[in-house]
């Protein structure tokens, strides 16, 4: 019987004798007893631990399966095979389950016998491997990000996070309207620009998909009162190309067009306008305060708007002498010339265009003096 021990004897001092044990021949657990052995000088002190000695039945091949799981998840089941050596019938006979190495984080993991055994049999374990892979993580991140005109704070706090507690990064598209700092935004100028949040993973997570807002700065001077009951939005850029007007922070069903028109005009207007490149983008609010509007201007249009096609009339606060060799024009939005009046009264109609959208109507007197406005065609 072989045995082990320390510290390393001197020259001139060795082992004498042999272990013993317990008698008997039945299949089980014996003791392993000192017996004579000792040691050939006086210069030592033996301190025997005893050990077991077993008699089994035979030798039986366990293999241990393969496994893997995703970092953060519990262990799964150390499933294994036997091989050989054990009926099927004397499986009862098995006790204690596997074991692996220690460690959670991404990597390899040997799988090891732990504390299985096979009551009267000799186990010879085959070792397998764990595999920890690295898991997936989300941002979630639902924060609006709207600046009104009049906001006394320009800063705002990033609220975004992600299932694996790890810190997020910011990046914005346009810094001429806003730019991040850690996870503070400042706002710059008006109008619009977007901004993602950002994990790159680590040696645990993969990196997170990427995760955008829009950021919207509203725009001052984009609408004004065109009449007691019309609003009208300026697209003088022509740059948008959809319209749709709230009232009250409300939607108004049906008011997609570039001006809205209501016989009461009272509260706070806004436009959610869309840009050629599809980006959304928020006017400054416009509000009303009361329903009373003065109008006195030298030139007016009625009905307006109009109808395309149906006649409008045009009322003008001059004398009768003041309209002599005046003249009118009807101009669409770029600029060219639809319809000509070539002479005038004090009230005169004219047929709306085809088309509708923003015309100007033109007034230009014998002395080259002119009075321009707008009329809408629906």
């Amino acid at each position: 019987m072989i045995y082990t021990y320390e510290p390393k004897l001197k020259d001139g001092n060795s082992f004498v004798g042999k272990l013993e044990r317990k008698k008997g021949e039945e299949v089980g657990e014996y003791a392993i007893e000192q017996g004579s052995l000792a040691i050939s000088t006086k210069n030592y002190k033996i301190v025997f631990k005893s050990g077991i000695f077993n008699i089994f039945l035979g030798e039986v091949i366990v293999s241990a399966d393969y496994q893997e799981k995703v970092y953060g998840e519990e262990d799964p089941e150390f499933t294994y095979k036997i091989v050989k050596g054990l009926p099927e019938k004397l499986k009862n006979l098995i006790s204690g389950t596997l074991s692996r190495e220690e460690g959670e984080d991404v990597g390899t993991y040997n799988i090891t016998q732990g504390e299985l055994k096979i009551k009267g049999y000799r186990v010879k374990f085959v070792p397998s491997k764990m595999e920890i892979t690295k898991a997936t993580q989300l941002i979630t991140w639902n924060q609006e990000l709207i600046f009104d005109c009049d906001a006394k704070q320009k800063t705002v706090l990033l609220t975004a996070t992600t299932n694996s507690d790890l810190p997020i990064t910011y990046d914005v598209y346009d810094t001429t309207v806003a730019s991040v700092s850690k996870n503070i935004l400042s706002f710059h100028n008006s109008g619009s620009t977007k901004i993602k949040a950002i994990q790159k993973g680590n040696k645990n997570y993969l990196p997170a998909p990427e995760v955008e807002l829009p950021i919207i700065g509203k725009i001052t001077n984009l609408i004004s009162r065109y009449s007691k009951n019309t609003l009208i939005f300026n697209n003088a850029s022509r740059n948008y190309v959809a319209w749709q007007w709230y009232k009250n922070g409300k939607l108004i069903p049906g008011a997609t067009k570039q001006y809205y028109t209501d016989t009461f005009l009272k509260g706070s207007y806004y436009v959610e306008a869309k840009t050629k490149e599809g980006h959304k983008e928020l006017s400054c609010s416009f509000k009303i305060t009361d329903s009373f509007y003065f109008e006195d201007k030298l030139i007016k249009l009625y009905p307006n708007p109009v109808v395309h096609k149906e006649l409008f009339s045009v009322k003008l606060n001059y004398d009768e002498k003041a309209l002599e060799g005046a003249y009118l024009i009807v101009y669409d939005i770029r600029g060219k010339a639809i319809t000509r009046i070539p002479k005038v009264k004090k009230i005169t109609q004219i047929t709306a265009p085809d088309a509708t959208g923003i015309y100007v109507v033109k007034l230009t007197l014998y002395n080259g003096t002119y009075e321009s406005i707008n009329l809408l065609v629906k």
